[in-house]
């Protein structure tokens, strides 16, 4: 995506989830640091905030 001074721009992704009801916090935890492992496998993904 490139701005109007032709520099490359950023995109912002958002990401919601439900969990159904009796899933344990461990797991929900383990998820999210499943989630925030991306950024090591995809180049250009820079960050991961929860």
């Amino acid at each position: 995506m490139q701005g109007r001074g032709g520099e490359m721009g950023e995109v912002k992704h958002i990401l919601l989830a439900k969990f159904k009801d009796g899933i344990s916090q461990q797991q929900i935890d383990d998820l999210i640091k499943g989630y925030a492992n991306l950024v090591n496998h995809i180049e250009s993904m820079k960050s991961f905030r929860w």
